[in-house]
């Protein structure tokens, strides 16, 4: 009753910044995010509103708006979408649209300075691995697999790897294990969408010159 009652009290949020969109919805995904990803399986939370919103030519087939958005997003050579779920401090999902280089300059420079040589002897994935770890916080299987074409079982020796080795450290088990960087805490959905939001305070456009789309002064 606890959690439905805290979902109730959240709120749908955007945020706009120069370089991400960033969109929170209260509650978990109906399907699987790895089957979201790869799209063609729609699970339509009202189906008659989706037909109309085509009808009128401003809706798309069901089950293609992620791909497209991954799609869009490496025409532009940017760091991919990152969709996952969170029950931190409640239920929800969330999606990050980073308008940046997946390795920017100033990323490996610092994995560098901090790993010395070791760093630039790591196989592909593993420095993938840590790179998406330093510009994002957390990394995890999921996500991993969504920026290298390295076969899932591989990727999970990947991670073990760096953690075996101390490059990363790891909360959690198996697949749904999250890595970051030693000597940083691992970030929570709010140090990227903000904090819990009532929803009589929402007032949110998705065109705005303010930083913070939704957030109260």
């Amino acid at each position: 009753m606890e959690t439905v009652k805290r979902q109730a009290e959240a709120s749908v949020l955007v945020v706009k910044r120069s370089d991400m969109f960033g969109f929170r919805n209260p509650g978990l995904m109906r399907i699987p995010v790895e089957v979201a990803l790869h799209g063609g399986e729609p699970d339509c939370r009202n189906r008659n509103l989706h037909k109309m919103f085509r009808f009128v030519g401003v809706g798309e087939q069901a089950g293609t708006g992620i791909p497209r958005i991954f799609q869009g997003w490496r025409s532009q050579h940017w760091n991919p979408p990152h969709l996952y779920e969170s029950s931190i401090p409640y239920n929800q999902t969330l999606l990050a649209l980073r308008m940046i280089d997946l390795f920017p300059p100033a990323v490996i420079t610092g994995l560098r300075t901090r790993f010395g040589a070791d760093f630039d002897q790591l196989k592909d994935e593993k420095r993938v691995a840590l790179a998406l770890s330093a510009s994002e916080g957390t990394v995890n299987h999921a996500r991993l697999c969504t920026v290298s074409s390295t076969h899932p079982v591989e990727l999970t020796r990947t991670l073990q790897h760096l953690t075996q080795r101390g490059m990363l450290n790891s909360t959690g088990s198996g697949r749904g294990a999250v890595y970051f960087l030693p000597g940083q805490n691992m970030p929570t959905p709010d140090d990227v969408f903000g904090p819990i939001l009532r929803p009589a305070s929402i007032s949110c456009e998705m065109i705005t010159s303010r930083p913070w789309c939704g957030r109260e002064p």
